[in-house]
């Protein structure tokens, strides 16, 4: 008889029980086992880069409730689109006609909860001795999966059915008998039939690695105590998580963010908008306040709104919690009425959902609980508070004639690589991906060249795209390439952040946002067969800026393709950062000796000599400037920034003068500079693509006793 652990176990009933909790443990670290044996299967049975060296996919296993029991990290946001996706095939299927042996491929957006259509998911269902416990579920981004752009986006699409293949949920497996029909229909519709053949067959091997290691579990605890522990563990998940959210203050916090498409001619922005409330243990998004879909490839199905969402909070909130369903319970999402950018309805594109609306929503989001970190009076939870990384994946896929003369197409899977936002303990990371996708990784760069038609000219940091901070934004990526043993190649742009970088935090300022370049006639191969050596930027020719979301771009072989990734956002007030770090960062070329005096107030006796008097007088001057007071800088020496919440009054963190109640809008009370965005970054040399309607504006809020930057915000003109 199944146990219906859901109605008997509680946090509230849990101490009743007497379980083992080293048998808890033990059970739970057997499924996160199983799931990262999963994850080898797949790097291991795939012969495509995406899943042996960007590692972009995920493996978890579901009990049969249709709840996480265990995920893998590598792309966090398939947490709700596994979610969906398991949801998905009890929609469709009678779970009586569902036998041992099946799998269930899915991949669309709107019936199933995939990302997009180029993450393919396989769902197998689990059984012990032909008993049902639950299911398996395995996802990768496909190579291609047809349709009018490769690698599974489509920028200028203006419905669903331009984009690529689309799978409701599909028994691709009957009782271990593959459906050939099926596969010969994927055969004939994409580009590369072979490889993306063989990912989907990976994606299955890896759910079979699941089924036979979750009964040798369930021979050796049985299976009562299986689906007890499975849920005793959920429970402590969800206590944990719980424990934290209530030592955040009540309180609800309006945020706002814009994706900005440029795939159609003209230059949109639209707004995704998100109420943060936090009620006692609980944390509730509210996303009703937000454009209506788009017929372009930027809508977010709900599968990537979970993973946004939880994503996001398993890395600020649940960073030591064990991840299961647990963790999702005190999370609560409001979509708002359907047909909006973030609720989007058949046929609205959703190719790129989750690297447009999705980030756009999570970057809001993220705002908001900054704003309620920050106002905690525990220490470990305030610290949480950082700056987000470049927080996109400027994707671009190309498709030629290879070395062989072949047809090919591929994904430079180096763009994922930005900055990482600085945070309370540091700077962020050099060169990584963004939060919802910290498993990936970059291929090397001999892999690329010697699977694909290009030559890598260079491949280094993003010298000065980090957000300027105390704690400073790590750097983007820089590389450059030409086609090789190709004439010609056939590009596919899309970038979701070239206008609106990502916000700093607590007073820190944007990183620097996504760039493409291409510098025609630059005959650069010419120039290596005559110079012996790969050329600079300086002897590659004038650059051409490149739209951020198109498809047939051509590359010639003549042609050197370019593409720059941004930054993190920068933490706390950069006129507070430490002499030795600013002196160490011009000599890393992180900035400028300019930038140093500037924005972080320090002067050099020499090049490599800090004038310490000259510098604190300096730094005085600069506060005393943005309130128009004088202020001595000698006895500041701040580590926390932003506002503390103290009986019901906000306080600057630094001087801890009062600036307004709880209840008030404290920006009405602090000092506030407003300055034309795009400008305002370049003046503090951070690169980003101006915009042409002049729409946009950084908004600085200083304290108004000391003089501190308290907050960096991103507004737009009414």
């Amino acid at each position: 008889m199944k146990l219906n652990t859901m109605d008997k176990i509680t946090s509230s009933n849990l101490n009743e029980l007497g379980y083992d909790p080293v048998t808890a443990e033990v059970v739970q670290m057997r499924l996160v086992n199983i799931v990262g044996e999963m994850a080898t299967t797949l790097m291991r049975t795939s012969g495509s880069p995406i899943l042996t060296e960007a590692q972009d996919f995920c493996t978890a296993i579901f009990d049969d409730n249709n709840e996480h029991i265990a995920f893998s990290g590598y792309v966090i946001t398939h947490i709700g689109s596994s979610v969906e996706g398991v949801k998905s095939i009890t929609n469709y299927y009678d779970l009586d006609s569902i036998k041992p042996g099946d799998h269930f491929i899915v991949n669309d957006p709107h019936t199933a909860g995939a990302l997009h259509q180029g993450d393919v998911a396989i769902i197998s269902p689990l059984f012990h001795n032909n008993e049902f416990i639950g299911w398996s579920f395995s996802n990768a981004h496909i190579a291609d999966i047809g349709g009018m752009s490769p690698g599974g986006w489509a920028p200028v699409a203006r419905d669903l059915y331009s984009e690529a293949l689309r799978f409701v949920p599909t028994r691709i497996v009957n009782e271990g008998k593959y459906n050939y029909e099926l596969f010969n229909l994927i055969r004939s519709n994409v580009r590369l039939p072979e490889p993306v053949v063989n990912d989907i067959k990976s994606l299955i091997a890896a759910n079979n690695v699941s089924q036979r290691r979750v009964s040798e579990l369930i021979d050796q605890i049985g299976i009562d105590e299986y689906r007890k522990y499975c849920e005793i563990n959920k429970v402590l998940s969800e206590k944990m998580m719980r424990e934290k959210i209530s030592k955040i203050p009540n309180g609800s916090f309006q945020t706002e963010d814009w994706v900005e498409y440029d795939g159609h001619g003209d230059s949109k922005l639209v707004r995704v908008g998100c109420t943060l409330t936090v009620n006692d243990s609980s944390l509730h998004f509210d996303f009703s306040d937000t454009d209506q879909q788009l017929d372009a490839f930027i809508n977010a199905g709900s599968g990537v709104m979970i993973g946004i969402v939880n994503g996001l909070m398993m890395i600020g909130l649940a960073y030591d919690i064990p991840i299961n369903a647990g963790i999702l319970r005190p999370i609560e999402i409001d979509l708002g009425q359907p047909g909006t950018v973030v609720n989007p309805t058949v046929p609205a594109p959703v190719s790129c959902g989750h690297m447009e609306g999705g980030l756009a929503a999570g970057r809001a989001l993220w705002e908001g609980m900054v704003q309620a970190l920050q106002r905690s009076e525990d220490q470990t939870i305030r610290e949480r508070t950082a700056a987000l990384s470049h927080y996109s994946w400027p994707g671009n896929s190309w498709v030629g004639l290879d070395k062989a003369g072949n047809y090919t197409a591929f994904a430079v899977l180096d763009c994922g690589s930005g900055g990482l936002g600085g945070q309370s303990i540091g700077d962020g990371l050099d060169i990584s991906c963004h939060e919802v996708m910290l498993g990936n990784s970059i291929p090397d760069v001999e892999i690329n060249e010697g699977l694909y038609p290009m030559l890598y000219l260079w491949r280094s940091l993003n010298y000065g795209s980090g957000g300027h901070g105390f704690n400073r934004g790590g750097q983007g990526i820089d590389i450059a390439w030409v086609p090789y043993g190709t004439e010609e190649l056939s590009g596919t742009l899309e970038n979701a952040m070239a206008e609106i970088p990502t916000r700093g935090v607590l007073g820190g300022y944007p990183g620097a946002t996504n760039l493409y370049k291409v510098h025609r006639n630059a005959k650069s191969q010419s120039f290596i067969k005559e110079k012996n050596r790969m050329p600079s930027l300086q002897e590659i020719g004038n650059e051409e800026i490149m739209p951020n979301h198109a498809t047939n771009i051509k590359l010639t072989e003549n042609d050197v393709f370019r593409q720059l990734t941004g930054g993190g956002g920068g933490y706390g007030d950069p006129l507070f950062r430490e002499i030795h770090k600013v002196a160490k960062d011009v000599t890393d070329g992180f900035i400028t000796a300019d930038t140093a005096k500037t924005v972080y107030g320090v002067l050099f006796e020499s090049s490599n000599v800090v004038d310490v008097q000259g510098t604190e007088a300096l730094r005085g001057k600069i506060l005393s400037n943005r309130i128009g007071k004088k202020v001595s800088f000698s006895d500041k020496n701040h580590t926390e920034f932003g506002l503390i919440l103290a009986d019901n009054v906000l306080k600057c963190a630094c001087c801890q003068e009062s600036i307004s109640t709880s209840h008030e809008d404290w920006r009405e009370k602090a000092l506030v500079d407003q300055f034309p965005l795009s400008s305002r970054l370049k003046s503090l040399n951070i690169e980003i693509q101006d915009r042409k309607e002049a729409d946009l504006f950084l908004e600085e809020s200083y304290c108004p006793n000391c003089g501190v930057l308290l907050e960096t915000a991103i507004k737009k003109n009414a």
